[in-house]
């Protein structure tokens, strides 16, 4: 067993024990070491101390492989959760008028034995993540109905959706915070994980880990990890990427008016068969805003266009410095083209105008416009967010130290990120 594979053991036994703090897991069948060495009986009920039998052995089979919770997650529950997601979240059923009949489908789901075990881990661990997978397994069905997409490629989407971040269980992921080199090592990693563990030990459709892979791919390549146009990707792939970055700003208890409900900027970034889908489901949606709310948004538009200008203006200055690292000059010029790009997205859209004069606010249009800026407002935010993974990707092999004017561009980049 390699190290990575013997590291991603015991970061999954750390995933189990945590869980095991929420729930009752136990041995089902003896464990035993690569050597034959039993070193915990069936029926052992997994306990903190379990850590120090198991840390760093090697296993002759995967611990996850070899246990059980006393309340696994089944179609059922998966189901009444997916339901108490849509109660807990308005905007949900809003976006998708069916969106409770596509919860109540997931009872009808095969789930076997390994993928309930993660499921159930990841429900239990006390981090967010299975209702991350069950809002983007909703997401991903209601955009795949107005594709009209088969029963079949259905059934296998919602597995994918379900099961897209287990690799997480197997990597330490963090759950939030900005990230660091080795962070970054995992997160690419993550959808590679996930799909060799659904392919190796699960008997479902080669499409559900194949759209596991491709669920962090993007239309212009900065996506991972094979960097692929996510146009060429699998149907079921290309609608799990979309609903993956709509699910992360659907935020359960948030205010409708402060939520992204559409990629306004995002044509170029997002598969164009599931966003045209996504669109058409918006298209009726609607939200009353007071004077106050939509001068909050303007607000927080014009700040992060103030942002975008200035990082602009600080890359022509890197840029000019002599003596800048090959792989610094490299990556400033890879990130303004992605900024120049994003600005002309903003000036062509008409957006500038609205910021430049406010008569819009006394228009009978003036809820349509103000939906649109909000949009803008979040995708300009998360597009700024994409850019700084990207530029910590190319650098991961970087091992000099970063020259101060970097430095403070990606603290600018960074300062969009909190807020």
């Amino acid at each position: 067993m390699s190290e990575t594979t013997n590291n991603q053991n015991n970061d999954m036994l750390d995933s189990i024990i945590k869980a095991s703090a929420n729930s009752d897991f136990h041995v089902a069948e003896d464990i035993y070491d690569q050597a034959n060495n039993k070193l915990l009986a069936k029926g052992y009920k997994i306990t903190p101390e379990i850590r120090d039998k198991l840390f760093d052995r090697v296993l002759k089979k995967p611990i996850e492989t070899s246990i059980q919770s006393d309340n696994p997650i089944t179609g059922k529950t998966i189901a009444e959760a997916g339901l108490e997601l849509i109660k807990n979240s308005p905007l949900l059923k809003a976006i998708a008028s069916n969106i409770e009949l596509e919860a109540k489908e997931l009872a009808h789901l095969k789930i076997q034995p390994l993928a309930s075990m993660l499921l159930t881990v990841m429900r239990d661990s006390g981090s967010n993540r299975f209702n991350h997978a069950l809002l983007v397994t909703l997401v991903a069905r209601s955009i795949a109905r107005n594709m009209k997409i088969s029963n079949k490629d259905m059934t296998n989407l919602s597995l994918s959706g379900l099961l897209h971040d287990v690799g997480d269980l197997y990597l330490s992921v963090p759950d939030s915070g900005l990230l660091t080199k080795e962070d970054w090592h995992k997160v690419m990693a993550h959808p590679v994980v996930g799909s060799s563990v659904v392919k190796l030990y699960m008997d479902y459709d080669i499409d559900v880990s194949t759209a596991i892979l491709e669920h962090h791919e993007r239309c212009d390549n900065t996506g991972y990890p094979r960097k692929l146009d996510a146009n060429n990707c699998s149907v079921n792939g290309q609608i799990l990427i979309l609903a993956e970055a709509i699910a992360g700003i659907l935020k359960t208890g948030v205010e409708t008016q402060n939520v992204l409900v559409a990629f306004k900027l995002a044509s170029h970034v997002y598969p164009e068969s599931p966003l045209n889908a996504f669109n058409q489901m918006l298209k009726s949606l609607m939200f009353v805003r007071s004077e106050n709310d939509k001068n909050s948004i303007i607000n927080h538009l014009t700040d992060r266009v103030k942002t975008l200008n200035a990082v602009l203006l600080s890359l022509d200055d890197l840029l000019i410095k002599k003596d800048m690292p090959a792989l610094i000059v490299e990556s400033a010029n890879h990130l303004k083209r992605r900024m120049l790009k994003l600005k002309q997205a903003i000036y062509s859209s008409g957006i500038q105008y609205y910021l430049e004069d406010n008569s819009w606010l006394h228009s009978d249009d003036n809820q349509i416009i103000g939906l649109e800026l909000e949009i803008s407002t979040n995708e300009v935010g998360w597009q700024i967010q994409d850019m700084l993974r990207d530029v910590t990707l190319r650098l991961l092999e970087y091992k000099g130290e970063f020259p101060e004017p970097f430095v403070q561009i990606t603290e600018q980049l960074a300062s969009v990120i909190k807020e």
